[in-house]
């Protein structure tokens, strides 16, 4: 079987799979019997589950499956081109009174803003993913230096400050946003998760809305010296 597309009249397309059997008879002769069967519900079905598996249902955003597949590539180019790599982790302050004030559905178009809002402050080449709840992190693959990193950061910051608009009302949300850069050989995904946990931790106690920076140590500084 082959997957083809027929065309209708109005020039949108039907995808079919074409089935080839051949056909032989009593007196010898041969030929080809081909059927076409129809399968936009399966192909629909089959885009449907694709997508699921790569992307956060509520926001669109990548998730951590594919968030995990880039770092191990960016962690692979830092350790061959001794690039630094940046890694964001993002946790909005006071979502909880959104959600105790509005209501939920409320909640989930702040997070849906939230992510539009990521989305348009950093690169083409960044990416953005939604971990759950109203935590996201941010991969920067290929960083210049740490204020670079830095200046994403304040962007980040006042554009999620903006007040957002809900059908009951008007709210007003923060982020505190962990940031750990590094380079070279020996990284790896879950060192770097961590230390970008840790920072935003930081984030958070040095009172909300904050930017913490944590320059994770390079694996072979010690052997340097």
């Amino acid at each position: 079987s082959k997957d083809e597309q027929f065309r209708r009249k109005d020039n949108s397309t039907i995808p079919v799979i074409l089935n080839a059997a051949p056909l032989t008879s009593d007196t010898g002769d041969e030929g080809v019997v081909i059927s076409f069967q129809d399968f936009s519900e399966i192909k629909e079905y089959q885009e449907t589950i694709h997508s699921l598996a790569f992307q956060d249902s509520l926001t669109g955003l990548p998730n951590r499956r594919v968030l995990e597949d880039r770092m191990q590539l960016a962690v692979a180019l830092s350790g061959r081109h001794a690039r630094h790599l940046g890694l964001m982790f993002l946790d909005l302050d006071h979502f909880k009174q959104v959600n105790d004030t509005y209501g939920h559905d409320a909640g989930d178009i702040l997070l849906k803003e939230i992510a539009e809002r990521l989305e348009r402050n950093v690169r083409e080449t960044d990416t953005v993913v939604r971990m759950g709840g109203d935590e996201f992190i941010i991969l920067l693959p290929e960083v210049s230096s740490t204020e670079n990193a830095t200046v994403v950061a304040e962007k980040i910051l006042a554009a999620v400050s903006q007040p957002v608009v809900l059908p009951l009302g008007v709210a007003r949300v923060g982020v505190s946003i962990g940031i750990t850069i590094a380079r070279g050989a020996g990284l790896t995904v879950e060192g770097l998760m961590q230390s970008a946990d840790k920072a935003m931790y930081e984030a958070k106690r040095k009172g909300k809305n904050q930017i913490y920076v944590h320059e994770h140590p390079l694996p072979d500084s010690d052997s340097q010296r």
